[in-house]
């Protein structure tokens, strides 16, 4: 079994890869100001609260009684999963709106070009 300080650091570990995604899209989405800025900063922000939620989590976890932790463990998992599901979620979405940004750019740069050449 699993001491409450253990538990704690290893949820503590598995949220910073979480929180660095979380840094990671909030600057991608202030070097775009376009509308997926607008369209994404909304969920940053839901991010930003399920981060403050987790965090929360941790806390209670570090502060209830060593006997009765483990009744706080599936409110951590759960918090914890859904904070990381969202993550990925974010980024698969930011990922997208930059390809189809990118190939916008290449084929008007394309057109243009070829437009030159005429």
């Amino acid at each position: 079994m699993i001491s409450q300080e253990a538990y704690k650091l290893k949820i503590e570990a598995k949220m910073e890869p979480i929180i660095a995604k979380l840094t990671e899209l909030k600057a991608e989405a202030n070097k775009h100001i376009t509308n997926a800025t607008i369209k994404y900063s909304q969920p940053i922000a839901q991010l930003d609260e399920m981060h403050h939620t987790t965090m929360l989590k941790l806390v209670e976890l570090g502060n209830v009684n060593k006997d009765s932790w483990e009744e706080l463990e599936a409110g951590v998992e759960s918090a914890l999963n859904v904070f990381n599901a969202a993550i990925k979620d974010v980024t698969e979405k930011f990922e997208v709106t930059h390809q189809k940004e990118k190939e916008h750019i290449e084929v008007h740069t394309a057109t243009k070009t070829k437009g030159e050449k005429a």
